[in-house]
């Protein structure tokens, strides 16, 4: 019985680590808006908040096509603070259609990956 209790405390205490570190993403569904093949590229900015008690690092970031470009930084982001993730789409290639990617950020947090999805709509041309 004793050692049931001790291993329930250790496990609620380790598991308790965890729960202080939160990121918030300004939004996880991003509308580009709609554009023409001429355009090149669709840019949007990913904000993420970090409001845990610990450093938030972002390990890694992947998407789903070659296309779709993250730009990040491994330093750290300090308790409270917010960092910027430049995206950019290049929809040069691409004919008219709606066009979803998905973007995950990965980071030292539990939580991870943070799913991003973006979503862009491209016209016909301008001509």
């Amino acid at each position: 019985m004793r050692r049931s209790i001790k291993l329930l405390f250790l496990a609620l205490t380790l598991s308790a680590c965890t729960f202080g570190d939160v990121v918030e993403v300004e939004s996880q569904e991003i509308d580009m808006g709609k554009l023409c093949p001429e355009d090149s590229l669709a840019q949007a900015v990913i904000r993420l908040t970090n409001h845990g008690r610990k450093d938030l690092f972002i390990t890694n970031v992947k998407t789903d096509c070659a296309c779709v470009v993250v730009a990040f930084s491994r330093s750290h982001i300090a308790p409270g603070k917010t960092t910027e993730l430049p995206v950019t789409i290049d929809i040069s290639r691409y004919a008219p259609q709606l066009l979803e990617h998905t973007i995950g950020i990965y980071t030292n947090l539990v939580d991870t990956p943070i799913v991003v999805n973006t979503k862009v709509e491209i016209g016909y041309s301008k001509n």
